[in-house]
């Protein structure tokens, strides 16, 4: 699945669980600074496509922005399903730039779908 429909997936999911659970301690806002986070990572590794420090970079960077977004909103933001697309959004999005994820991976010690563990809280 291309990042925008993985991100697609995520925000409609979001906004489902916002407008239907008493329990999701947040609001549009907090959708569209997820949103703003997710287009930043995917146009910031965009330009550091091949270079795996700078692309580690922007996935610590947009990881630990995440936990905080999900930290305000009382941890109810980003639950199983949402940690699985933004997961996927991730990688999709290295993939798309033209790195390669798998070689990425392997200079991290780490698979594909471990890049996030180090610094992801949710």
């Amino acid at each position: 699945m291309k990042p925008e429909e993985i991100k697609k997936t995520l925000l409609g999911g979001m906004l489902n669980y916002m407008n239907l659970s008493a329990e999701a301690h947040y609001d549009q806002a907090h959708l569209d600074q997820c949103e703003k986070y997710l287009d930043e990572f995917r146009l910031a590794v965009a330009k550091t496509a091949g270079n795996y420090p700078q692309t580690m970079a922007q996935v610590e960077k947009t990881v630990v922005a995440l936990n905080q977004l999900n930290d305000d909103c009382e941890k109810s933001l980003i639950e199983t399903d949402q940690r699985e697309d933004i997961c996927a959004f991730i990688e999709e999005a290295i993939i798309a730039a033209g790195t390669d994820l798998d070689a990425l991976a392997a200079s991290q010690n780490c698979t594909r779908h471990e890049i996030t563990d180090e610094w992801r809280e949710w």
